[in-house]
């Protein structure tokens, strides 16, 4: 399946990451370069002190900066219609 078209055209996925870090804290947002991967921490239920990572490819993560999704939507992996898909890969 092809990738989707970019969900943010015209912004850096720089940018991107610095939204979702004033959104989520800086300390809970991670950007592994070598596969594109970020990985969101989020409590893992509300009011909880336990947080839970969630991670997103770079399309994904453009998404959700652009986009409101709740905590809930993303703990429950509810997402809406035009969520980007995660690519597959050779060996899913």
């Amino acid at each position: 399946m092809p990738q989707t078209d970019d969900p943010a055209p015209g912004m850096l996925f720089m940018d991107a990451l610095k939204i979702l870090e004033g959104r989520y804290g800086v300390r809970n947002i991670e950007h592994h370069p070598t596969n594109g991967d970020v990985v969101i921490y989020l409590p893992e239920f509300e009011g909880s002190e336990v947080l839970w990572p969630y991670v997103f490819t770079d399309r994904q993560a453009k998404y959700l900066a652009v986009n409101h999704v709740s905590n809930k939507d993303i703990r429950q992996s509810r997402f809406p219609a035009d969520w980007p898909p995660r690519p597959k890969t050779a060996a899913t």
